[in-house]
C-alpha cells in the first residue's frame, strides 16, 4: 500500500506531502490545480522516464519520494532485504536531465525500480479500456481464459528459434560462393607457405652466411696470415715463445721462484697452438662457392616475398599458416554444420507445428464458452439482442500461433457481428 508521497520542485509543485489512509483515497480539484502532476510524480518514482522539463523553472533538481508498506512477495533487487521497515523509493532529476534512483537510501538501477513498481502500483487512465480494441489484447485475454499462456510462450519461443535457425541457414547458402573463394585462397596460401619450408631463425642464419660468402677471399687471406704468424712461418709467435721458454727454464733451474712464470709461458704455448688449430678448422669450413651465394640470395628473395604477403618475420608467417589451417578446417566443416542446422530446422518445425496445433485446439475449445458467458453478461446489461463472437481465422504459423484472433460484437438484431474497433 502507498503510505505517503513527497514531491519537491516538480513542475509547478514547490513542495507537497500527501499521506494516504487505508481504503479509498480521493483527490479532487478543478482543472489545472495539479492532480495529474501527482500521478506523474508517482509514475516517475516507480521507474518512469525523467526529463529535465519536469524540474521547476527556478530550481536545479526535482525530487519525488514514495513510501510503501510492501506486500509479502516482492522482487527486491539482489542484495537488498527488508524486514518490517517501510519501502522508500526516491528519484531525483537535475536540470541536465540526469537522474538517480534510490531504494531505502541505496542507489539502484532504474530497471530495478521499474520491476518493483509493477508489483506495487497499477495506474489506470481514462482511456485504459481502449486497449480491449487491440487484437494483441484480445488474443491475450482469450489465451488467459483458456489457461494456455504458457503454451503461447512455448510457441513464441519455438517460432523465434526457428526463425534464427533459418536465418543462419540462409546465410550459409547465400555466402556459399564467397566461402568457396575463400577456401581456394586459403588452400593456395597454405600450399605456398608449406612449399617454402621456412624455419624459425633461418633468415638470420642466411644473412650471416651471405656476409661470409661475400667476404670469403678476405677471410681466407687473414686466416692464412694469422696461422703463419702464430705457428707456421719462421719467426712465428710460437717459435719465439719456445725460445723464451728455454731461457726461463734455465732461470728456473737456478731460481725455482721462476716456476710460476714458466708455467704461464707453457700455457701460452698451448693456447697459441689451440688458436692456430681453430683457425685452420675455420678455414676448412669456408668454401668459396659462387653457386652457394646465388642460392642464398634466391632463398632470401623468397623469404622477402613471403614476408610481403604474410607477415614481417618468419615467425609471423608460420603463425599465419596455423591460422589459415584453422580457418580452412572451419570453412570445410560448414557443410557438416549445414546438415546439422537443416536437421534442427526440421525438428523445430515439427515441434512448433505440434504446439501450434495444440494451442489452436484449446483456443477453439474455449471460444464457445467465452462467447456464451460474455453474451449472458451483455443481456444482464439490458442488451438482450447483443451478440458476441470470437473469430479465429487460420493463418500460417506465426509467433502467436496459427490464427488471427478478433472479437466481434453486434448490439442490435439484424446486424452481423463486426470487429470491436469498428462498432464499440
Amino acid at each position: 500500500m502507498l503510505q505517503e508521497i513527497y514531491i519537491r520542485n516538480f513542475a509547478i509543485v514547490s513542495r507537497l506531502r500527501i499521506l494516504f489512509r487505508k481504503g479509498l483515497n480521493v483527490i479532487t480539484g478543478e482543472t489545472g490545480t495539479g492532480k495529474s502532476i501527482i500521478i506523474n510524480a508517482l509514475e516517475l518514482a516507480l521507474g518512469g522516464r525523467g526529463k529535465a522539463e519536469l524540474v521547476s523553472e527556478a530550481e536545479e533538481e526535482a525530487e519525488v519520494v514514495a513510501v510503501f508498506d510492501p506486500p509479502d512477495e516482492i522482487p527486491y533487487p539482489e542484495g537488498l532485504t527488508l524486514s518490517d521497515e517501510p519501502l522508500i523509493i526516491r528519484r531525483t532529476i537535475s536540470k541536465s536531465g540526469k537522474g538517480r534512483a534510490y531504494l531505502n537510501d541505496r542507489a539502484v538501477t532504474l530497471k530495478s525500480i521499474a520491476e518493483l513498481g509493477d508489483c506495487l502500483v497499477d495506474i489506470h487512465g481514462q482511456h485504459e479500456h481502449q486497449s480491449l480494441l487491440s487484437p494483441a489484447t484480445q488474443r491475450m485475454l482469450l489465451d488467459s481464459y483458456a489457461g494456455v499462456l504458457g503454451l503461447t510462450e512455448e510457441v513464441s519461443t519455438l517460432y523465434r528459434k526457428l526463425h534464427g535457425l533459418k536465418t543462419r541457414l540462409d546465410e550459409i547458402h547465400n555466402r556459399a560462393r564467397e566461402r568457396e573463394q575463400r577456401v581456394d585462397l586459403l588452400k593456395y596460401q597454405i600450399q605456398e607457405i608449406q612449399e617454402a619450408t621456412l624455419k624459425a631463425g633461418e633468415e638470420e642464419e642466411l644473412l650471416a652466411e651471405r656476409e661470409i660468402q661475400r667476404n670469403i677471399t678476405n677471410l681466407l687471406y687473414h686466416i692464412e696470415n694469422s696461422i703463419n704468424l702464430l705457428k707456421d712461418e719462421e719467426g712465428s709467435a710460437l717459435e719465439r715463445l719456445a725460445s723464451v721458454r728455454v731461457s726461463v727454464e734455465e732461470i728456473n733451474r737456478i731460481d725455482p721462484s721462476a716456476n710460476e712464470t714458466l708455467k704461464m709461458i707453457s700455457d701460452a704455448e698451448a693456447l697459441i697452438s689451440e688458436a692456430a688449430l681453430q683457425l685452420r678448422e675455420l678455414k676448412d669450413r669456408y668454401d668459396a662457392n659462387p653457386a652457394r651465394l646465388d642460392e642464398i640470395e634466391r632463398r632470401l628473395d623468397l623469404i622477402e616475398r613471403m614476408k610481403r604477403k604474410y607477415g614481417d618475420s618468419i615467425e609471423e608467417i608460420l603463425a599465419y599458416l596455423d591460422n589459415a589451417k584453422s580457418e580452412l578446417d572451419e570453412l570445410l566443416s560448414i557443410n557438416e554444420k549445414k546438415e546439422s542446422l537443416e536437421e534442427e530446422v526440421r525438428k523445430t518445425e515439427k515441434t512448433l507445428r505440434e504446439k501450434a496445433l495444440e494451442l489452436s485446439r484449446k483456443r477453439q475449445e474455449t471460444v464457445p464458452e467465452i462467447e456464451q458467458k460474455v453474451t449472458q453478461i451483455l443481456k444482464g446489461l439490458a442488451m438482450k439482442n447483443a451478440c458476441f463472437r470470437v473469430d479465429l481465422k487460420t493463418t500460417d504459423i506465426t509467433e502467436h500461433g496459427m490464427e488471427n484472433i478478433q472479437f466481434l460484437f453486434s448490439a442490435n438484431p439484424g446486424q452481423s457481428p463486426k470487429p470491436l474497433n469498428r462498432v464499440a
